[in-house]
C-alpha cells in the first residue's frame, strides 16, 4: 500500500516537472521569436513550428505529435 502511494507521488511529481519544463520552453520560444523578429538569418517558420509543437505537447494525449513538431522546428533553427 505504501509503495503504491510512493509510486503515485513520483508519477505526479514527474508529470508536474515535465509540464513546468514544457512551459519554460514555450516561454523561451516566445522570447526567441521576439528577439529574432527582423533578422533574415533565422527562419521565422522554424520558430512558429516550434511554438506550435510545444503548445500541442502540453495537451496530454497529443504530446507525441507536439514533440515531433518541436524536433522539426528545432532542427530548422539549428539549420539556420
Amino acid at each position: 500500500h505504501d509503495a503504491a502511494i510512493g509510486l503515485l507521488s513520483f508519477t505526479s511529481c514527474s508529470s508536474a516537472f515535465l509540464n513546468i519544463f514544457k512551459i519554460a520552453i514555450l516561454a523561451l520560444v516566445i522570447i526567441v521569436l521576439i528577439y529574432f523578429i527582423g533578422d533574415m538569418r533565422v527562419v521565422t517558420e522554424a520558430g512558429v513550428l516550434l511554438f506550435v509543437g510545444v503548445s500541442i505537447a502540453l495537451i496530454p494525449f497529443l504530446g507525441w505529435i507536439g514533440c515531433i513538431l518541436s524536433i522539426i522546428g528545432g532542427s530548422l533553427y539549428l539549420a539556420s
